[in-house]
């Protein structure tokens, strides 16, 4: 079993920032392979290992793919922040991905230009957004 990564609460932010460092650095991925998706997901158990009340419910995220690998970020144990790559299947199946929608980084320049916030732009994915605050 690996380190025990916790989330951030900031996954739209953290994507997005992702992202734009890749722009800033001209990585050749940003143009052809990079996508930032938002996406519902099923809240998983807590990474330590304890049954988390909300486990099963539905919630909105957002991660960014390049191929087959999806880089999410989270906090480590001690809070340090942490960005960390993994296939892209292992991350659908742990995360139960039910929908998502995918962005090139035009889109996401259109987007975020468009709405000045990093998202989640769907209507569907803000009141998830929403209601996982109240909650």
């Amino acid at each position: 079993m690996g380190p025990v990564i916790y989330p951030t609460h900031k996954c739209f932010d953290n994507a997005m920032e992702f992202c734009e460092r890749r722009a800033r650095a001209f990585h050749p991925s940003i143009e052809t392979t990079l996508r930032l998706v938002h996406g519902i997901i099923l809240i998983p158990d807590q990474p330590d290992g304890l049954t988390d009340a909300r486990a099963g419910e539905r919630a909105v995220h957002a991660w960014v793919e390049d191929g087959d690998l999806v880089w999410d970020a989270g906090l480590m144990e001690d809070g340090t922040p942490i960005e960390f790559a993994v296939q892209k299947a292992e991350y659908y199946a742990h995360y139960r991905v039910q929908e998502t929608t995918v962005y090139t980084m035009w889109d996401v320049l259109e987007h975020n230009r468009a709405s000045g916030h990093y998202g989640p732009w769907r209507p569907e994915y803000r009141a998830l957004c929403r209601n996982a605050r109240t909650a």
